[in-house]
């Protein structure tokens, strides 16, 4: 090839020290000549490979960014050997990674727009709005749903977007850790968006209208910020992360090109982004996990030792003495009558029916949220959540290359909160007063008498400001009157709870706080309730 090595990522790893010398020595020229090119790679087609034509190097994500040959480099002289081979080297890293960014603005492209013309079904299959009476609609919180996508988008791009399902394992992982990186540069590319919107009316007043407004503002934000960070790379600034594009070949190193990349990643994208709308509309719909003990096996739960409503029950084969019970309490009753209704998320049984939504499982739903609680890195306060996603990108890493990352392929998309309740008390009928327990006391401990309980174990204040009931007036009534729970005096849980609060957020009730000795259960197992009439609604 040119009597060069055709660039590899045998020959770039050999070579890498060598290659990022050459390069930064390369990229400080491009910066101390006052970047007269337009970006880094026509810098260096001027000099290392000036028969290339000027369309060649559009480098937008969208045109090429490639030399095609290296007969478009300069021509050997006998001394240049070394500058040609390292030259060819770089333009092949910028093809495939110009190549990278484009598809990847194309693929969240294609997934939100999906999204965007299916909006209306999803609020009326996934949301509690349509219950909820115009009468009601006033005391709901104003918000965007798109900052709460993006929130999610931001957990989803490192998270899922690290696993590839398809992707061969000798090409994969350097494309897994680029898109990773990629996905951590996006969500602080794109974080700012919100800040950028008008405000909006309360969320129930359209919810389709204001779904399909958010989904389109993001869409257009979303492109726009993909192909900004990639031009910013190219003319010399630092990515969001504070990475110049040597640090990224540094970093991330060669990158082959790969047929399949599209096709492989497509329908998991358009399954990221969907998760990510389905778990915004059930976290504003205050849908929880009850995370409780299941000594026999929780598939033994489901028909022999039953607790409640089985159809709620989740069971994950990794975690066989462990169940999740997922539940909601949405904002159907509440204030009326101080018994807001625990029910199932809105929807939730057509994931395990229908392949339309991306075959997304239960499973996958638990899997995500068990992961999230676990690591504990993100704190959702006042329905933002505040991500820490270089730490993210730091656990998707150690994770490349097995089967299946620690936390699933929806890794990160899904962050619904979980009560741990080990005794399993808070495992609530559905629809029925007389079995029916709210997660009351969150933490590594009983609830009889506070077994276990210590302050350390309590995670009653952070579950509450996760799940929104931080703001309940039932969540506090039913859990002091009719589960009949003590509060822990040597613990401020409102107060902490009410620091959180921003302009315009409701008042904290009074009663609120953290609970540890309850001695009202209800019998959830006598009453399971009607699960049937909840699919109905």
């Amino acid at each position: 090839m040119c009597g060069l090595d055709t660039p590899s990522r045998e020959n770039w790893e050999a070579n890498h020290n060598e290659i990022i010398k050459w390069a930064r020595d390369q990229f400080n020229d491009f910066l101390n000549n006052g970047k007269k090119d337009d970006n880094f790679p026509r810098h260096l087609r001027e000099t290392w490979a000036p028969n290339a034509v000027d369309s060649a190097f559009f480098c937008d994500g969208i045109g090429q960014c490639s030399i095609a040959t290296c007969l478009s480099l300069i021509e050997a002289d006998g001394n240049n050997h070394h500058d040609r081979q390292m030259a060819l080297h770089l333009f092949e890293f910028f093809a495939n990674y110009d190549h990278l960014y484009g598809s990847m603005d194309k693929l969240y492209g294609d997934a939100m727009n999906y999204i965007l013309h299916r909006s209306d079904r999803l609020v009326d299959e996934f949301s509690s709005a349509k219950r909820i009476e115009a009468a009601k609609r006033a005391k709901y919180k104003k918000r965007r749903l798109v900052e709460q996508v993006i929130a999610s988008l931001g957990l989803a791009a490192n998270g899922a977007m690290a696993f590839i399902p398809g992707t061969s394992l000798v090409n994969g992982l350097n494309t897994m850790k680029a898109s990773s990186s990629f996905g951590v540069s996006l969500y602080l590319a794109i974080v700012g968006i919100p800040k950028e919107l008008d405000e909006s009316p309360d969320f129930v007043d359209d919810p389709k209208e204001n779904i399909h407004s958010d989904m389109n503002d993001m869409l257009q934000k979303t492109h726009k910020a993909i192909l900004c960070e990639w031009n910013d790379l190219l003319v010399g600034l630092n990515d969001t992360k504070g990475r110049n594009i040597v640090d990224i070949m540094d970093k991330h190193g060669y990158l082959g090109p790969d047929k399949h990349l599209y096709n492989n990643m497509a329908d998991h994208t358009g399954r990221v982004i969907m998760g990510s709308a389905i778990n915004t509309l059930w976290q504003m719909d205050r849908s929880y996990f009850v995370w409780v003990d299941t000594p026999g096996g929780c598939e033994q739960e489901k028909t022999i030792n039953k607790r409640g409503p089985t159809e709620y029950l989740i069971c994950l084969p990794e975690l066989p003495h462990y169940g999740f019970w997922f539940y909601q309490i949405d904002n159907y009753h509440e204030g009326d009558r101080k018994d807001a209704m625990v029910r199932g998320p809105t929807g939730f049984w057509l994931l395990n029916e229908s392949t339309k939504y991306y075959d997304i499982t239960l499973q996958d739903i638990a899997r995500s949220s068990y992961y999230i609680h676990r690591k504990d890195t993100i704190k959702k306060i006042n329905d933002k959540i505040d991500v820490d996603p270089m730490e993210i990108e730091e656990m998707m890493m150690q994770g490349l290359g097995k089967k299946d990352p620690d936390g699933g392929r929806m890794a990160g998309v899904f962050t619904i909160p979980l009560c741990r309740n080990p005794g399993g008390e808070s495992i609530s009928g559905v629809l029925d007063k007389n079995g029916q327990n709210y997660p009351c006391a969150c933490g590594e401990f009983n609830w009889k008498h506070g077994i276990g309980y210590t302050v350390d174990k309590d995670e009653t204040g952070r579950f509450l400001a996760q799940s929104g009931f931080m703001f309940s007036k039932d969540w506090a009534h039913w859990c002091d009157h009719k589960n009949d729970c003590s509060d822990v005096k040597d613990l401020d849980t409102w107060g902490y709870l009410n620091s959180l609060r921003k302009d315009g957020d409701p008042e904290i009730p009074g009663d609120v706080a953290s609970f540890f000795d309850c001695d009202e259960r209800r019998d959830s197992k006598a009453h399971p309730g009607y699960p049937e009439d909840d699919r109905r609604q």
